[in-house]
């Protein structure tokens, strides 16, 4: 067994949590996709289809949830952890129907279609599994629900931190400039 460096013991191997930040990146990219979605519906200056009011507000509350659910996985939270591997499970299924579109496209050589197609195929069979699969891991089972969260920020802070907030800027950007 590995030895432990901090006073709770969740230093040893067997309570290395991973999935953290391909989650965390996932949810504050989808805010930041749904907030530009919805910012530029706001001012007269649509992303993508325009958004009604009603839908635009609903957007950004939705992006808020991102970033809460997104910051909760960041501090350890054990129920954060469940509903972002039912949340992928579901996108897992959602990602199924995309599959005969993406095909037809590609037969077709409809390129305007295929960045999206290929980028959702991405998220529901790539991102999606692999975040199910890394939550899911014994580490990472033990360590979300019972580290402190204080002990968890210490860690997810500083370099890891940037690196996440990187990729979730570059994911909500390019899911959201996306050609529809």
């Amino acid at each position: 067994m590995a030895s432990t460096t901090s006073g709770s013991g969740l230093d040893a191997v067997e309570y290395q949590p991973s999935g953290g930040s391909t989650g965390v990146s996932f949810d504050w990219g989808f805010a930041v996709s749904l907030t530009l979605g919805a910012l530029g519906s706001l001012v007269g200056r649509p992303i993508g289809p325009e958004l009604s009011l009603p839908v635009a507000l609903g957007s950004l509350v939705l992006a808020a949830v991102g970033l809460a659910l997104g910051e909760a996985l960041r501090r350890g939270n054990g129920v954060a952890r469940r509903i972002q591997i039912g949340f992928h499970s579901l996108l897992v299924l959602v990602g199924i129907p995309i599959l005969l579109p993406t095909v037809q496209a590609f037969q077709q050589g409809r390129s305007d279609l295929l960045y999206t197609l290929v980028l959702s195929i991405i998220l529901f069979f790539v991102v999606s599994p692999s975040e199910i699969w890394l939550l899911m891991r014994p580490g990472s089972r033990r360590w979300y629900g019972i580290v402190d969260p204080k002990e968890a920020l210490e860690r997810h802070s500083g370099g890891w931190l940037v690196r996440t907030i990187t990729w979730a800027v570059v994911g909500g950007f390019l899911n959201a400039f996306a050609p529809f």
